[in-house]
């Protein structure tokens, strides 16, 4: 059985948080993506691919992973940051 590093998961979540805040929108998205598929319980990332989303105006989108990251994590100050993102629309 192949485990994943802890670190590696992070590192795409750390990349595609940098790639959020450039605005480079589809790099982050694939980047959280990528860290969803390797920890499906990482709350964070659903928080930041929503901010991600709602950013690109898909707000179906944002608010499916709003929602799971709700689910995951609802005390998470990243995930209420992200309702305020997907809430305003932008």
């Amino acid at each position: 059985m192949v485990r994943l590093a802890p670190d590696e998961v992070e590192m795409f979540a750390q990349r595609g948080y940098r790639a959020l805040r450039k605005n480079e929108l589809d790099q982050a998205i694939a980047d959280f993506t990528e860290a969803i598929r390797r920890n499906p319980k990482l709350g964070i990332a659903y928080a930041r691919r929503a901010e991600t989303f709602a950013s690109k105006g898909d707000l179906i989108q944002a608010s499916a992973d709003l929602v799971e990251a709700l689910q995951l994590d609802p005390n998470g100050a990243e995930t209420y940051l992200a309702n305020s993102t997907v809430s305003s629309g932008s």
